[in-house]
């Protein structure tokens, strides 16, 4: 009874730590977890532990949506595992896979939970999260969030610490960085998938927040 009733309080601590994004402490809750003497389903050592992964995946994909991260994100990661755990064949990978596992949805949390936001603000950050590579207005991302565009761009403002337009340019950035770094796409071209449809206006952008035009800061990546 006493090791049940243990199990059941680490498993909270354990959900409520990844629930924050707290890797360390989820790291540390599931040692504390694995030093528990349970019953076994079976012999078969790799066969029980990938039933466990398979229940964790999904207590996982559970907690992480409590902490407001958008189902399509948690969706490719749970897939994702459901796939490496089907590749389980050795103790090695076992052991490596538990905390790789546990680090991706601890990092969902930290890059996309929206639990500080309110509902307008939520909606718009998803919305613009999924679409920042289109031609955006502050309208259109309104009437998605069921609000007038002036109470939504000062919410925004208020919980982001972020105007809505500087918000959309931040996300383009960080996906021009992406394709500059990894891709030998023409400028103009990834100025456009990246939703700056004027490219004066993207190397502007990009020479104010990196300190160098798109061109130069690939120069400096190939050197």
């Amino acid at each position: 009874m006493i090791t049940i009733e243990a199990r059941y309080q680490i498993e909270d601590s354990f959900l409520e730590a990844v629930e924050r994004g707290d890797y360390d402490q989820a790291v540390i809750c599931m040692n504390e977890f694995g030093g528990l003497k349970l019953d076994q389903w079976n012999s078969d050592f790799l066969e029980n532990t990938k039933k466990f992964f398979i229940a964790l995946n999904t207590l996982l994909r559970k907690t992480v949506q409590k902490a407001e991260v958008h189902p399509t994100h948690i969706h490719k990661i749970s897939q994702q595992m459901i796939d490496e755990i089907e590749n389980i064949k050795t103790i090695e990978d076992v052991i490596n896979f538990g905390k790789d596992m546990l680090k991706s949805y601890c990092r969902l949390v930290t890059n996309h939970s929206l639990q500080e936001y309110s509902l307008p603000v939520r909606k718009a950050v998803n919305y613009i999260d999924f679409n920042f590579t289109e031609q955006l207005s502050l309208e259109q991302i309104s009437n998605v969030a069921s609000v007038s565009y002036s109470y939504l761009s000062s919410q925004f403002c208020k919980e982001t610490g972020n105007t809505v337009v500087d918000y959309i340019n931040q996300k383009r950035m960080k996906k021009a960085l992406g394709l500059l770094s990894t891709t030998k796409l023409p400028i103009n071209k990834i100025s456009e998938i990246c939703g700056f449809y004027d490219y004066s206006y993207f190397s502007k952008m990009f020479k104010r927040n990196h300190g160098k035009s798109p061109r130069e800061f690939r120069k400096n990546i190939k050197s």
